[in-house]
């Protein structure tokens, strides 16, 4: 499968570059910091000695394409995801490994998860494109699940809302910020709902020293 951000213009090459080094951020958070692509798909022309970058030197790369894209294996999205700390270097916030259920929501959970802290939840015509359905049929799937995108979307932030907040460095500000809420008043009023606690209760009881 293809995991890609589609342009309706060509863009120029350091933005397509820019683009496609985001990519490969967010699929290492699952695969691995040492993940290394074996396709990629660029919207600006050939570039030469592009190989000689140590990150795409055994990588097949496609030239003049509609998207910036980068080629992954279906059975990654059932990986356990890695959460960068800016404040703890050497660690990562490791969410629960998800079962190989073969649920379409178990599969979107950790594409949210992964696209969160850094432009807010994907949309779900954009979810489906990465998990490779159509809108429609992301909806009439969830609803065989019993449950909804936007519910998953909440499901997601609410987990990493939790782990967020054992970490004192973090604010709430800086949680609704990276949980792509558009205020912090936001943020709150949406953990108490589904924790039955605010935030900042929730992390004197569970803030780790």
């Amino acid at each position: 499968m293809w995991i890609y951000c589609e342009s309706y213009k060509k863009t120029c090459r350091p933005a397509d570059h820019l683009t496609l080094m985001f990519l490969i951020s967010v699929v290492r958070l699952a695969a691995g910091q040492d993940w290394c692509p074996s396709e990629v798909q660029l919207q600006s022309g050939p570039v030469k000695d592009l190989h000689s970058l140590p990150l795409l030197a055994n990588c097949t790369v496609e030239f003049d394409r509609s998207h910036a894209a980068v080629a992954v294996n279906a059975a990654m999205l059932s990986q356990p995801l890695l959460n960068y700390d800016p404040d703890k270097p050497d660690e990562t916030i490791v969410l629960t490994p998800l079962p190989d259920t073969g649920r379409l929501g178990d599969s979107l959970r950790v594409v949210i998860a992964a696209l969160l802290p850094y432009h807010g939840p994907p949309s779900a015509e954009d979810a489906a494109r990465m998990v490779g359905v159509s809108r429609s049929t992301l909806f009439r799937r969830l609803a065989d699940e019993k449950t909804t995108y936007r519910e998953l979307v909440e499901e997601v932030r609410f987990q990493l809302a939790r782990a967020c907040l054992r970490n004192p460095k973090l604010s709430n500000k800086d949680i609704s910020f990276l949980l792509g809420y558009s205020n912090p008043n936001n943020f709150i009023r949406a953990f108490r709902n589904l924790a039955g606690l605010p935030p900042n209760e929730f992390r004197r009881e569970n803030q780790t020293t």
